[in-house]
């Protein structure tokens, strides 16, 4: 097997290098959500898989709470999808200038560079479908029916990541039986493979079991998916494979998938992950679940293309256009909304204010009050927020029945006392007889981001159970 040339492993390094140079902004919302899921580990969670809240609790044995440590895994992740992107491309039969160009690619493109720009988990899913999508290429490619056993391996980790990937092993699944591939069903390496990847997977399964199948409610609650130039649903995930990449992207990926389609020896990947595109069009999945799949038809349209100049040229100017704004001042997203929340901007702005505010209404009252007070928030990132900066400022437990924090409710008493975060009156009046309005959270920075203006209420008298309460506040959705 040929080397891969040293400059996508520059290039990979240099990826790398990027992702932890954005830092300036600070923690994204959801990362101090996985790692409040780092200190609850678990086979599986309500919207994501474990290996997440694993690499996290591992980063932070090293590197504590360091936003270094925590960037780290999407660093190596994004590096990782470099390199694979090579590795697929090469296989494909891709010279060294067309490797290169793959990797490039993968390094640049809008839609791989904003992903591990935090850590999330498609930054994960996209180089764990790549690998699946590189061992079943060199499969077909090779007919060695023995690697259905490292393809196993590599789906059932990739099925760790999270379970939005049983769109591509669906199309994975359909395609080795739509085309010639399906003749290793005769053998038994398939099943052996398959054998593996359930015995990754199982734990996860048994709990989403033991557990009322909580990832099914939260996908039949997620709605039409995020919006893409105001517009949802299928036709808002059609449009998101047109921005989310860029325009330049589509030099590559209408190549790729000719490449995939027109190759026989291959043609099994290409079916693979058109199948999985269309489960997620009919499941109106949000425009950035396509990620993997447009990873792998990129690198094969680089492996036809094979680092056209002018095609570089147009990458370069493809990446100068977003790229400012991971290194926008302040001032900029104050200015614009729409700005702030590009790309999430926002969203990582304002969290030891939100602590702070919190604190202020919890050192307000009296000393047996804050005995018995806790507070909750609308959102998972209210309780991982106050528990984050805990350290700094003084906070109650704190819980939310949003999502996975809905599997770890603060302990609490019968008098209790509340400080809601982020829920309207109405709906805190419906659960205490005595509700306190005292403040409303806004960032020192104006940047006004998806929590901004939320109410906060001090709440007396309770008029249900806890354990009734917390089942009111279950919410399972995106």
């Amino acid at each position: 097997m040929r080397r891969l040339p040293r400059a996508v492993w520059v290039i990979a390094f240099v990826k790398a290098a990027v992702v932890l140079g954005t830092t300036h902004f600070g923690f994204h919302r959801d990362e101090f959500y996985f790692i409040e899921a780092s200190k609850h580990l678990s086979p599986s969670y309500v919207d994501f898989q474990p290996v997440v809240p694993i690499l996290v609790r591992l980063e932070r044995f090293v590197f504590g709470d360091s936003i270094y440590g925590l960037r780290l895994i999407p660093a190596l992740a994004g590096a990782a999808a470099v390199v694979l992107g090579a590795m697929i491309a090469r296989e494909l039969g891709a010279s060294e200038r067309g490797q290169r160009y793959a990797a490039f690619a993968l390094a640049v493109l809008p839609l791989f560079l904003f992903m591990t720009a935090t850590l999330n988990t498609v930054v994960l899913e996209t180089p764990a479908w790549m690998l699946v999508a590189y061992v079943f290429i060199r499969l077909v490619r090779t007919d060695d029916p023995k690697l259905w056993v490292w393809l196993g391996a590599a789906i059932g980790l990739c099925l760790l990541v999270k379970f939005t990937e049983l769109a591509y092993v669906f199309g994975l699944g359909v395609a080795v039986i739509a085309t010639p591939v399906r003749k290793h069903l005769r053998t038994p390496w398939p099943w052996i493979g398959a054998l593996i990847a359930f015995a990754v997977i199982a734990p996860s399964i048994a709990w989403q079991a033991t557990h009322h199948w909580a990832v099914v409610e939260f996908v039949r609650h997620q709605g039409t998916g995020g919006a893409v130039l105001g517009l949802r649903g299928r036709l808002g995930f059609l449009v998101s494979l047109l921005i989310l990449p860029g325009p330049v992207a589509l030099w590559l990926f209408v190549p790729g998938f000719r490449k995939l389609f027109s190759d026989a020896a291959v043609r099994a990947a290409g079916v693979a992950v058109a199948v999985a595109l269309l489960v997620l069009l009919v499941a109106s999945g949000k425009g950035y679940y396509a990620a993997p799949g447009l990873a792998v038809v990129a690198a094969a349209g680089a492996a036809v293309v094979d680092g056209r100049r002018v095609l570089t040229a147009f990458l370069v100017v493809n990446i100068l256009v977003p790229l400012p704004l991971y290194y926008a001042p302040l001032s900029w997203l104050r200015a614009s909304k729409d700005l702030a929340q590009a790309g999430e901007l926002s969203e990582h702005i304002g969290w030891p204010e939100l602590a702070h505010d919190v604190s202020r209404a919890y050192l307000r009252l009296s000393p047996d009050e804050r005995r018995r007070a806790i507070a909750i928030g609308s959102s998972y990132t209210v309780p991982a927020v106050l528990d984050f900066f805990s350290s700094r400022f003084a906070e109650p437990p704190a819980g939310s029945g949003h999502n996975s924090a809905y599997l770890w409710p603060p302990k609490t008493r019968p008098d209790r006392i509340e400080i809601f975060v982020g829920f309207d009156r109405t709906q805190v009046a419906m659960l205490y007889r005595n509700v306190t309005y005292v403040g409303r959270y806004r960032d020192g920075d104006r940047v006004q981001g998806y929590d901004w203006d939320d109410p906060i209420y001090v709440a007396r008298g309770p008029k249900l159970s806890f354990h009734e309460e917390w089942r009111e506040l279950k919410r399972f959705q995106a």
